[in-house]
């Protein structure tokens, strides 16, 4: 994780959570390993009523981050690895090796390359200034507790028909891939769960820094908070909003599929000083420890220590690039043999009896296909057939009003199926309007379950109609 300082990609370890006080007041390693199954089930399940996981059970979000930094002549590692370094005396040398093996077909056996490119950003008396991108992965230790049931599997078709995965077989392998969601359902939104998540992220100033964005003369405030309160830009951001309306009558700005993004003044990044988030994977930093009633040799350094017998076999993937052992035997206080297992990251643990595999880390990243021609195609006729097999979308019109100025006009907005469910079950919903004759609406509307139409409760924060005459009333869109 980032450091508390100014240093400039100084990180940290993240602190791993205490066993809890139940499983360590055991005092036998089977009454433990008992016990630790029940909060691994409580964890599964997502039940904190009677063993309050949350606080033993700590989310973490690791993420990707690339942007320009100033130092192209010095080769400098991104981040610590145990397994890759970059293999290569300089970035030049490391630009001719992906040269060749780009040209020749070829690639680094023990894949230790980089596609790292550089920029000419700037002359400065005849002499070219070069930027170099360069890119760290990192974890940050959530603040917030992340409900497993808000990571909604993705369907990747092309690996599912060449395996030949029923859907129903994806989460318990490996290649499944997630998506952050708290709605339950597919909307359209705007600030969500995974922005507050990535909020708490900062960029190269480490944690602490607060950076504002004045840029054009135009104030950034945060979103997520009530009044101008200005966006601190030193984390990571997609949205923001501004105190006066742009060309498109929006305060509000932002885009749901944009990249991440925050600001640093270390002085080590490039003139445009902007950090990008690419990739996500939350994972749940976990109390596996059962010491002290294992009781391993105090000449052995300090380290977790989970018995092989509180797994039930072992039926998780294997793949060939898989650095975890099965297991390691090492020596009590007594000097007998004790058998332990792997106590690192797994993205599924073993079989826990009575409780089946835990999955712990959850992929969050776009796949290839998302970003290409073809796969927008498909996404155009995904939608466009997809009255057949789902429910549709709602889209309602707001009256026109006869006042002039501002004159005759409407404004249109779309619900999805499960919004409008929602509606109808007697929730009220918060829309936001078309643009249309230099403004927009922000509206509360419900339906009228006697009446069965649909109304505006508020416009604009306002219990009375619009400034500019629409009525209450609502009509649906026939398509």
């Amino acid at each position: 994780m980032a450091a508390d300082t100014k240093e400039f990609n100084k990180v940290v370890d993240i602190p791993f959570p205490e066993v809890p006080p139940t499983v360590k007041s055991k005092h036998t390693v089977q009454e433990q390993i008992d016990e630790m199954r029940l909060w691994f089930k409580a964890f599964k399940e997502q039940d904190h009523s009677v063993r309050d996981y949350r606080k033993y059970f700590k989310p973490n979000l690791c993420y990707l981050e690339g942007g320009w930094t100033l130092n192209a002549k010095t080769l400098d590692e991104p981040f610590q690895s145990d397994r890759h370094q970059l293999d290569a005396t300089s970035w030049f040398d490391l630009q001719e090796k992906i040269r060749w093996t780009s040209y020749a077909g070829s690639k680094s056996n023990l894949e230790n390359f980089a596609f790292l490119p550089t920029m000419m950003y700037n002359i400065t008396d005849g002499l070219p200034q070069y930027a170099q991108w360069n890119y760290r992965i990192l974890c940050h230790p959530l603040k917030q507790d992340v409900p497993t049931s808000y990571l909604k599997v993705q369907d990747d078709l092309s690996t599912r028909m060449r395996r030949k995965y029923r859907w129903d077989k994806i989460e318990s392998q490996r290649s499944a891939r997630y998506k952050i969601n708290e709605f339950g359902t597919e909307r359209n939104t705007q600030y969500t769960f995974l922005d507050a998540l990535m909020a708490e992220i900062p960029g190269k100033d480490n944690y602490g820094a607060n950076i504002s964005d004045a840029a054009f003369g135009l104030q950034t405030f945060d979103i997520s908070k009530s009044g101008n309160v200005p966006l601190n830009a030193g984390h990571y951001h997609r949205w923001y909003k501004v105190a006066r309306a742009g060309a498109m009558g929006l305060q509000s700005l932002g885009d749901k599929e944009q990249r991440f993004l925050c600001f640093d003044v270390n002085g080590n990044s490039s003139y445009v000083n902007y950090k990008h988030n690419l990739s996500l994977d939350p994972l749940f930093n976990l109390s596996l420890s059962l010491s002290p009633p294992l009781s391993l040799s105090p000449s052995l350094p300090p380290s977790p220590s989970t018995p092989v017998e509180f797994y039930h076999g072992d039926t998780s993937e294997h793949d060939a690039a898989d650095t975890a052992r099965s297991g390691a035997s090492v020596l009590d206080a007594k000097g007998d043999l004790k058998r332990c297992a792997p106590t690192g990251f797994r993205i599924l643990t073993p079989n826990i009896d009575g409780v089946g595999s835990v999955r712990i880390r959850y992929p969050v990243f776009p796949v290839h296909s998302e970003g290409s021609t073809v796969g927008m195609e498909l996404e155009v006729h995904r939608s466009h057939y997809t009255c057949f097999f789902v429910a549709g979308c709602t889209s309602l019109h707001v009256v026109t009003p006869p006042r002039n100025p501002p004159g005759l006009h409407g404004h249109e907005f779309t619900i999805t199926a499960a919004e409008h469910k929602a509606l109808l079950n007697g929730t009220d919903l918060q829309v936001t309007t078309s643009y249309n004759l230099g403004h927009n609406h922000q509206l509360t509307i419900y339906w009228h379950q006697n009446q069965h139409v649909y109304y505006i409760r508020k416009c604009d924060d306002q219990t009375v109609a619009c400034w500019d005459g629409h009525g209450a009333l609502l009509t649906r869109v026939r398509v």
